[in-house]
């Protein structure tokens, strides 16, 4: 808040020197004597996103759209913004929330990535997820991880746990693919779908899964 006083000049009063010193919604005001108070509509100052922040879907949508996501410094209730840019490894926690789908159309390296019940993450054929080796577990799935014949690359020490619940899905046709290496809860599904003309099957077969299914 505050009051700046302008002298007009041919009737027109020039405000050059306002400015926020903070994020928020804002009004401005002006008046002179016996005129009718002018005011504005709604100004909103949001902080833009950072790399580091805490990201979260916002709706449906490819991973390198900003209309996907919201962004937090903090994880607060009140602080989540639209993004202003898309996340990757250097990302806090980046979330797929439920009933939401995120499909990676371009390269993307991730970390701190969790896939929520109802929520699926579906890489495109042709585009490789990396997945960064950071604090604790760095793919948790309660939803789907849905491999369009894609690729999936672990850096070393990278980790994926699907969780009770969370799925696998390895959906490819004319070429087998690798499951990637992760940890299996005994309510969790490696799903093998799509197949029309491979001649092998998929690497990556050795691991103790809860549910395998080959349709």
């Amino acid at each position: 808040t505050g009051t700046l006083t302008v002298a007009a000049s041919s009737g027109v009063a020039t405000f050059s020197a306002v400015q926020f010193d903070a994020p928020g919604t804002y009004t401005l005001s002006a008046n002179s004597g016996s005129l009718t108070t002018g005011t504005s509509g709604s100004v909103v100052i949001s902080t833009p996103s950072n790399s580091t922040d805490y990201f979260r879907t916002a709706t449906n949508g490819n991973w390198n759209a900003t209309s996907t996501w919201q962004s937090s410094p903090d994880n607060s209730p009140g602080s989540w913004i639209t993004a202003t840019l898309t996340p990757d490894y250097n990302a806090n926690t980046i979330t797929i929330l439920n009933t939401h789908t995120v499909t990676v159309t371009t390269g993307v390296t991730v970390d701190q990535l969790v896939i929520n019940f109802g929520g699926q993450v579906t890489i495109n054929s042709g585009i490789t997820l990396i997945i960064n080796d950071g604090t604790g577990t760095d793919i948790t799935v309660s939803g789907i991880l849905n491999n369009s014949a894609g690729t999936i690359t672990p850096n070393t020490g990278a980790t994926i746990a699907f969780l009770s619940g969370g799925k696998y899905q390895h959906n490819f046709t004319t070429s087998a693919g690798t499951i990637p290496t992760a940890t299996w809860d005994n309510n969790s599904t490696c799903e093998i779908i799509g197949y029309t003309s491979a001649s092998s099957s998929p690497s990556g077969l050795g691991q103790s899964f809860g549910n395998f299914t080959w349709n």
